[in-house]
């Protein structure tokens, strides 16, 4: 692995397509730093977490059916300090411990002989326990014993008796998709009691994070999906239930528009969650970003929703219609700041009014009302995709995701100031 560290003004200059010609340089004292992580193959950024003296870092391998996990613990500049490779493995998902780690994601299983393209490649959800050194303490994986059912573990959080909560998908051929939520004991990682969500008629799609509350509920955001090839419809859904129980609330968004809304990602404030995903019509055409509220019981917050659009809202403006669209936007990740406002993460299309190219992360700071403060974006010639964004102990931002230069992915991790800028 080749690690390249550089300034962002040369990145700015030169494009991303640049910077693979430039060697390995000792970043000056500052706080920020864009960092490429690649492999020999196609490499995703999945997710990041500031730790005390650095930055924990996991990404998936995908070469020609041979997939694989990078666990990475950088320092603080971003340069590696360790690296553990988890084979036929896919991880979404990371929570940081006391003594370690657990990570969420799939085992997978190819079998390049199997009759039918969908018995390539077999998945189970797969939990592990891993030490601070990278060694892996525990590992469980579940499935059902029926053919061609799948589990696929995507969000994970712990309860106050240090359960560990993760959420999923279960795939059944024919029939819509629906959530999962299992409670693991932290040991064994066995589980202790799961229960199924879902639609009868529509695909339950679950967002990158799971929360558990402090009144001792565990909350989530899906979308509930009508995917009909050519047309797709979806509204905002946010779980909020007991363990081991069924629905107590959900609360929804959209869901008499018959348009489409996606749900990203949510995490907690002071006063409730945000939510962050991507708006578009049924063809999937003028995608913007969009930003709901909810109050601590997931019911979303009247008049709280914002839609932001790379090009229209370059001046800190809030689009009036959803549907307004110079550029084509997803809303990837959301994180809470201390005072009371979000980050938003996403991308944009670039286009002749504004971007670097391809598609470049799109960064949205929003005060505790949902009013913009200011945005930014970052990227060069290829697409850079934010998966995660984190809040770091010096009150800056990290970003995790992919970079694609023709056709072949790295990571990224990038360290903003609290301004967002990364010079």
């Amino acid at each position: 692995m080749r690690l390249q560290k550089f300034n962002i003004l040369i990145i700015v200059f030169l494009g991303f397509t640049g910077c693979k010609n430039l060697v390995d340089v000792e970043p000056t004292k500052r706080d920020s730093f864009i960092h490429f992580y690649e492999k020999s193959a196609n490499y995703s950024g999945a997710v990041a977490e500031p730790l005390q003296d650095g930055f924990i870092l996991i990404g998936n391998v995908n070469k020609l059916q041979e997939f694989s996990s990078i666990i990475t613990k950088t320092d603080l500049t971003g340069k590696v300090v360790w690296e553990t490779e988890i084979p036929n493995s896919t991880i979404r998902a990371l929570k940081v411990t006391a003594d370690g780690y657990m990570v969420l994601g799939d085992s997978i299983e190819v079998d390049p002989l199997a009759a039918q393209v969908t018995d390539i490649v077999k998945a189970k959800a797969r939990l592990m326990k891993i030490d601070e050194t990278g060694n892996v303490q525990s590992d469980f994986s579940w499935s059902s014993s029926v053919k061609n059912v799948y589990f696929h573990g995507q969000a994970i959080t712990i309860d106050d008796d240090g359960n560990v909560i993760t959420l999923g998908e279960i795939n059944v051929p024919n029939s819509p998709t629906r959530s999962f939520v299992a409670a693991h004991d932290p040991a064994t990682l066995n589980i202790i009691w799961s229960q199924f969500y879902g639609y009868v008629n529509r695909d339950f799609i679950n967002s990158k994070s799971i929360h558990f509350t402090t009144t001792q509920k565990i909350i989530w955001a899906s979308s509930v999906l009508d995917d009909q090839s050519s047309v797709k419809r979806a509204y905002l859904s946010v779980p909020f239930v007991s363990p081991n129980s069924t629905f107590e609330n959900s609360g929804l968004f959209g869901q008499n528009d018959e348009l489409y809304y996606s749900a990203a990602d949510i995490q907690p404030s002071g006063t409730g969650f945000g939510i962050i995903g991507t708006f578009s019509n049924i063809q999937s055409q003028n995608q913007n970003i969009y930003f709901v509220r909810t109050d601590p019981s997931g019911n979303v917050m009247p008049d709280s929703q914002k839609f932001f659009d790379g090009v229209l809202s370059a001046d800190n403006t809030v689009l009036t219609s959803p549907g307004e669209s110079e550029s084509q936007d997803t809303g990837n990740a959301i994180i809470a700041t201390t005072d009371g406002g979000y980050l938003l993460a996403g991308s944009m299309e670039s286009t002749t009014k504004r971007g670097n190219g391809g598609k470049d992360i799109f960064l949205i700071r929003l005060d505790p009302f949902g009013n913009m403060l200011w945005n930014k974006i970052i990227g060069g010639s290829g697409d850079e995709i934010p998966s995660t964004v984190r809040l770091t102990n010096d009150g800056g931002f990290l970003i995790c995701g992919s970079s694609v230069i023709g056709g072949l992915s790295s990571v990224f991790l990038i360290k903003t100031d609290k301004n967002g800028e990364t010079k």
